[in-house]
């Protein structure tokens, strides 16, 4: 069975962004954001993007699915894409 991967650009409290390539389990991603960046800088957001696609069609840039952290975190925990 193939895995699927995704693209996730991460919004970080100082400003700046982070992309990481080939996340393939978007729940443990969410806890390795957590554990990361459980001081500051925090992260605020992260947008996911098909892999494929993007390699495939050049820079469409689909957003699939974003999460969100803080008070009205939205996580992947049951989630399907």
């Amino acid at each position: 069975m193939a895995t699927i991967e995704y693209n996730c650009c991460v919004k970080l409290s100082d400003d700046n962004w982070i992309t990481y390539h080939s996340v393939n389990n978007l729940i443990r991603f969410n806890r390795f954001l957590d554990k990361k960046f459980s001081s500051s800088p925090k992260w605020l957001f992260y947008n996911v993007y098909d892999k494929w696609e993007y390699k495939i069609n050049g820079a469409t840039n689909v957003i699939l699915e974003n999460f969100t952290n803080g008070e009205n975190k939205k996580t992947p925990w049951g989630k399907t894409l």
